[in-house]
């Protein structure tokens, strides 16, 4: 079964999504991860290297994921507990960004419509205190979309036009060499803003704000597994098998040079919904020239919102 990762940093950001999606702790040395039916999650602790570093380790183990959602908190010029979904990833450091897919409005829609669970949390990280406190009040939470900015250090000198983070930036550069930015989501709950400023921020606040998070989360959950089901129906990896194969058959390819032929295959096909034809590709006289074709199609290839 394909698994979509949730990823967060804190613990406080993780308990409601373990206890939302009745997770289990992966017994995994070094590792906080937890794992259910058709989801897992890693809790990565703050910052880019942190990031990095667990979703590697999680990802050389934990076989299957086919998706990702960076699901925590963020601050800009919102409401508290105003819940976003990134249209855009920025890296304060590198200027690099990426430009993830939005889901379809019906995922949105889905999630502007549903109700949660909603109340406050003691200290207390047990299971069972947490599971004592979920419950019985409910709340609702509309869905936006923005920029998330990536910073260094946290960051107080809000713009209205984005969400600052600490960790989005690296979460989407690891995960995209794994599967396309139509598979990786971007997830942010407002926890403070000028009107409550950092100096104000309690970490026993971030739990019953994660909670706002989670028809959001729940519904891409559904239309990602979806996804993967309809992938794996059309037998996604046989298209791009027989295709390879026949590439190789009439240009040579090293094992390297094959490996990588078959990831820009099964980037090309998830982007566009089908793969190049012989006459896109052009002439088969270099694998190098046409591997250097797919990349430019891939980094060129439009997202429009």
């Amino acid at each position: 079964m394909s698994l979509v990762c949730l990823i967060t940093a804190m613990t406080a950001e993780a308990r409601p999504l373990i206890e939302s999606f009745n997770l289990k702790a992966l017994p995994q040395k070094g590792l906080s991860a937890w794992v259910g039916e058709g989801v897992c999650l890693v809790q990565t602790g703050m910052g880019q290297q942190r990031a990095e570093s667990r979703i590697d380790a999680l990802l050389a183990n934990q076989l299957g994921i086919s998706a990702f959602i960076n699901v925590g908190i963020a601050g800009g010029k919102r409401q508290l507990g105003d819940v976003i979904i990134a249209s855009s990833v920025h890296d304060q450091l590198s200027g690099k960004t990426w430009y993830p897919h939005l889901p379809p409005s019906s995922v949105l829609s889905t999630a502007n419509s549903s109700t949660i669970s909603s109340t406050n949390f003691s200290d207390d990280s047990s299971e069972d205190a947490f599971a004592d406190t979920f419950e019985n009040e409910q709340a609702s939470c509309a869905v936006d979309h923005c920029a998330v900015i990536s910073v260094p250090e946290p960051c107080e000198h809000y713009r209205s036009d984005c969400v600052y983070d600490m960790e989005a930036s690296a979460v989407i550069n690891t995960t995209s060499k794994h599967t396309d930015l139509s598979r990786i989501q971007t997830v942010k709950v407002i926890s403070d803003n000028p009107d409550n400023p950092l100096d104000d921020f309690s970490v026993k606040n971030v739990t019953p704000l994660m909670c706002n998070t989670l028809p959001l989360v729940t519904a891409l959950v559904d239309w990602l597994s979806a996804e993967s089901a309809a992938r794996d129906v059309q037998d996604f990896r046989g298209q791009v098998n027989t295709l390879v194969t026949h590439i190789t058959g009439l240009c040579h390819h090293s094992v390297t040079e094959t490996h990588q032929l078959r990831r820009y295959l099964e980037r090309f096909l998830a982007l566009n919904g089908e793969l190049p034809t012989l006459e896109q590709l052009g002439q088969l006289n270099s694998s190098q020239a046409l591997l250097q074709r797919l990349n430019d199609e891939l980094n060129n290839h439009a997202v429009n919102y």
